[in-house]
């Protein structure tokens, strides 16, 4: 029962880093005068982390 609870937290943090990644992305000429070149970073560290933990597994709704 943990593990399935553990798959499905794993699923939404990583909606919620690609949901943050879109945000970074509309919002991307602010970030780019604030940050710089670190912008960039931040949008591809928040899109690829949020695609590696949804390719953790998949969610437990979903059946095989």
């Amino acid at each position: 029962m943990e593990h399935i609870g553990k798959e499905r937290l794993l699923h939404w943090i990583g909606l919620a880093c690609l949901a943050l990644s879109v945000l970074v992305l509309i919002m991307i000429g602010p970030l780019w005068e604030r940050l710089g070149g670190w912008t960039m970073v931040l949008w591809m560290a928040l899109g690829g982390a949020g695609m590696l933990l949804l390719q953790k597994g998949p969610p437990p709704d979903v059946p095989d």
